[in-house]
Order: structure tokens, then sequence, then C-alpha cells
């Protein structure tokens, strides 16, 4: 069974203890990344891409960019999005982005939310996201950090 959330919780729904669910949790090694830093690295790692290269499609300050991975600044939302966007990744993989960056998760009734949204699933970049989100109006992900 994989272990996406929803098994997880059906996992732990059926358990007859808490302490064998962990248990089975831990020797599966399947625990998420407790940090915004642990989660930034694990998926730097699944990239072809290098920290260095993430950080400049982010268009971040490099400096600023190496403490976000070394897990020693805090990062905004738009921050967060557009690192999620550099490395790539799905929404469902921003969203744990966001949660683990205490910022607020991407909610479709928002438009700009509706937008980035759109982007994710479309696999536009930091830039083309910028675009569209000026096209309309709105802000840019890279106007306000």
């Amino acid at each position: 069974m994989a272990h996406t959330t929803e098994n997880l919780m059906v996992q732990l729904e059926e358990a007859c203890s808490l302490d064998g669910y962990l248990a089975k949790l831990e020797a599966s090694g399947k625990k998420a990344p407790a940090t915004l830093a642990d989660y930034l690295n694990t998926l730097l790692a699944a990239q072809p891409l290098t920290r260095p290269e993430v950080i400049r499609e982010a268009g971040l300050n490099a400096t600023f960019g190496y403490q976000v991975f070394q897990g020693t600044r805090r990062v905004t939302r738009n921050n967060a999005l557009l690192l999620a966007r550099a490395l790539g990744c799905t929404l469902t993989q921003t969203q744990r982005l966001l949660t683990l960056a205490n910022q607020g998760r991407l909610a479709p009734q928002n438009p700009r939310d509706a937008i980035i949204i759109w982007c994710i699933q479309h696999g536009y970049s930091c830039q083309r996201t910028d675009e569209e989100l000026y096209r309309r109006g709105l802000p840019t992900l890279s106007s306000s950090r």
C-alpha cells in the first residue's frame, strides 16, 4: 500500500495500538521531513538541478537562499512559492512546502491562488507564473519578497 497521507490515515484508524502503528511507520522509513530545510533538500535531491540553480531560478539572493536551505532563515509565502516553482513541485508538494514554511496553503477560492494553482498544474516557471499574475493585475510572486 502506498504511503500517501490518506492511506496512512486509514492505517492509523485501523491500528490496534498507537505503539504498533508508530513502530510500523518507523520501520517503513517513510517519515515525512520535519522541517522546511529537510523538505527542500529532499526535493532538491530528486532534481537534476543544483542548489544555486534553484535559488537563481527562484530569483532569491544567494546568501538568503542558502540560509533557507540550511534552515537558518524563514521564508515568506511568496518566497516559498518561488522555491516550489523553481524545484518543479507538484501541487501536493507545494502545499506541503507551504505548511512546513508556516505559510497559508493555496486556496482555489482565492483568485490569485487559483492562478498559481493553475500555473503549477501546467508546469509554469517562476517567470511565467509571475507573467500570468501580472497580466491579471495581481501581485506577482517576485514583487513583494
